[in-house]
């Protein structure tokens, strides 16, 4: 096993949403999930690795890293 290849970590797009709102905006979630949804209305979920560049252009550097912790905290204690 190599520890330098990322291990894909899909998320439903669903969860998204109540793992953010403690912490943000319902208005910016909204604006989250449009980015993530993109031109794919019927997409079920996404993986970690691909959220970081689809928010790029519509949030801050540290609007998009308060996000990446949420899911990942979220991924590794599910309850």
């Amino acid at each position: 096993m190599n520890p330098n290849v990322l291990e894909t970590q899909a998320i439903p797009l669903a969860a998204i949403r109540p793992i953010l709102s403690d912490d943000i905006s319902k208005n910016k979630i909204d604006r989250i999930m449009m980015a993530l949804r993109g031109n794919d209305p019927d997409r079920k979920s996404i993986d970690l690795t691909e959220i970081r560049p689809l928010l790029l252009e519509d949030f801050s550097e540290a609007e998009i890293t308060r996000v990446m912790m949420a899911l990942k905290l979220s991924q590794a204690n599910p309850n």
